[in-house]
């Protein structure tokens, strides 16, 4: 069949609605007019450059289209292949396949496999939040540009299962002060700093319930924490250990023999005394801590020497059968607490009490069961 046109078309058109089918080339329906139930077309022979049809066409198979389709009336059904150029209007149904090109207007459904392209900014800026042991909120965030935001941590966040065993150094300890000799101590509620002492000074504990403190040392109580005891009938030499600057060194001479136990026939007790030194670690000190006094001789003395000087702890006299009196011993060389030991008419005792074992007369109030004068001995503290 040739081309229908113009009024060719006008004036067979009522005819063509009532066609089955065409067979051949069918290759222009142009500037028609009228209406009808549709055209069907049974060849893939459409090959002109233009299809118009203002009402529903319909193919029972393929149909190849080299040139353009202009479907006013909408297009249903699947469309298998390229698609090029632009599709103005709604897509309703599957595209399988690439789509190159802008899309305006809404998609509805999924979209799967990659989408190239951009979107300038989001429609609704959102925020972007944290919680925790953090808190950050950033700014509106709508894709046209970076947002940041400061974290804070919260408060209690840090716990000490987030930190490293033996990782918190001095650096980041405050005291208040952080001075060299500063001391951290705890008051009872709360870790708080104790300030340097002044040079001399040691730190005195106040006990349970209590907070230590700076205490100057003085000759009678130099606030000592180390002992070297030397028991009786015992001499040396004493060497300043390291690190330490004052020794306090207590000597008690040793006690005269009784002659029996009648009160004035005892033997008399041992002096006593206390010297404080500022040494020099490798300083040294000989001592002698005196023997205990046989049946009927006088006691013997115990002595230290520092700096080329001695000083001495007397012993006491011995008893005797008249019941004379037996003079207690004496202190030598310049010391800061010096004490006699009593006559035998006045006791006997030792010049200290401290330790009823040492410096009294034979058979005196602490000594009762024994003739023998009590021995002496030293004592270093540091």
């Amino acid at each position: 069949m040739g081309d229908l046109q113009g009024s060719t078309v006008a004036s067979t058109y009522s005819q063509l609605l009532n066609v089955a089918s065409l067979d051949g080339t069918f290759r222009n329906v142009t500037n028609g007019s009228g209406t009808g139930s549709g055209l069907t077309l049974s060849t893939t022979g459409v090959r002109a450059g233009t299809l118009n049809a203002t009402g529903a066409v319909t193919f029972d198979t393929t149909l190849g289209v080299t040139g353009l389709i202009t479907a006013s009336g909408g297009l249903a059904g699947n469309v298998t292949g390229n698609v090029t150029g632009n599709v103005t209007g709604n897509v309703t149904g599957d595209v399988t396949g690439a789509v190159t090109g802008n899309v305006t207007g809404d998609l509805t459904g999924n979209v799967t496999g990659n989408v190239t392209g951009s979107a300038d900014t989001l429609t609704t800026g959102r925020t972007i939040s944290a919680t925790g042991d953090i808190a950050w909120t950033s700014a509106a965030f709508d894709g046209s540009g970076d947002v940041t935001g400061a974290a804070t941590l919260s408060d209690d966040a840090v716990t000490t299962a987030k930190i490293a065993d033996n990782q918190v150094t001095g650096a980041k300890i405050a005291m208040g002060s952080d001075a060299q000799g500063d001391i951290l101590y705890y008051n009872g509620t709360d870790y708080v700093r104790l300030g340097a002492g002044t040079s001399g000074q040691v730190l005195q504990s106040g006990g349970a319930g209590a907070n230590p403190s700076w205490v100057d040392q003085t000759a009678q109580n130099p606030s000592v924490s180390q002992v070297d005891f030397k028991d009786s009938n015992d001499s040396g030499t004493f060497t300043v250990p390291s690190g330490v600057t004052r020794v306090k060194v207590s000597v008690q001479g040793g006690g005269g023999s009784g002659h029996s136990t009648g009160a004035n026939n005892a033997g008399a007790g041992g002096a006593y005394f206390e010297k404080t030194f500022s040494v020099s670690a490798g300083d040294t000190i000989q001592y002698s801590a005196a023997n205990g006094a046989g049946g009927g001789s006088a006691g013997n003395a115990s002595s230290i020497t520092y700096d080329s000087t001695t000083y001495t702890a007397g012993a006491g006299q011995a008893g005797s059968s008249s019941g004379s009196n037996s003079a207690g011993g004496s202190v030598s060389g310049t010391v800061d607490i010096s004490v006699a030991g009593k006559d035998n008419h006045a006791g006997g005792i030792a010049g200290s009490l401290s330790y009823s074992k040492y410096g009294n007369g034979g058979y005196t109030q602490f000594n009762r069961a024994s003739q023998y004068g009590q021995g002496g001995y030293v004592k270093f503290e540091y």
